[in-house]
């Protein structure tokens, strides 16, 4: 059985806010990171940042921004795996988190509907975003800030 690899950025600002947002046609109260599925030939790090300026509409310059990268987290059902980087205000002085304009920039294929994919975005603090993000992503943000981690070279 493959193991299908999705990737995503914990983007967090100088108040411990980090980006959330709500998949078009999801129940309420499922919330996400940006993140989604590795294309062939990208690197992880290359799909978080796709994904994250077609669901959010913001966008790193890899060699000019700093990465954390966490622990790859694996779904219970063992198909899916979370690969994920964070992008932290304190890392990244020079980046004004305050001017990102959040928005949508791709839609589900028009043979599912054509809709955005994402209806709704946030800053929302890291302790409330722990109460309804996806499991793995509350591992990987509980990683995030109880160990150390490294930096991506």
């Amino acid at each position: 059985m493959s193991v299908i690899r999705t990737c995503g950025l914990f983007i967090v600002n100088e108040n411990d806010e980090v980006v959330c947002l709500h998949p078009t046609h999801h129940a309420i109260d499922f919330w996400s990171i940006p993140k989604g599925v590795i294309d062939e030939g990208e690197t992880e790090l290359e799909a978080a940042i796709r994904e994250t300026w077609e669901e959010s509409n913001i966008t790193f310059d890899i060699k000019n921004t700093v990465f954390r990268e966490l622990t790859p987290q694996r779904y219970k059902h063992g198909k899916k795996k979370l690969c994920s980087f964070a992008v932290l205000a304190g890392d990244n002085p020079r980046i004004d988190f305050s001017k990102f304009k959040l928005r949508c920039n791709s839609n589900v294929p028009k043979k599912r509907g054509g809709f955005p994919e994402v209806d709704a975005f946030g800053w929302v603090h890291v302790s409330r975003a722990k109460l309804f993000l996806h499991y793995p992503q509350v591992d990987a943000l509980e990683e995030l800030y109880t160990k150390k981690v490294a930096i991506v070279k």
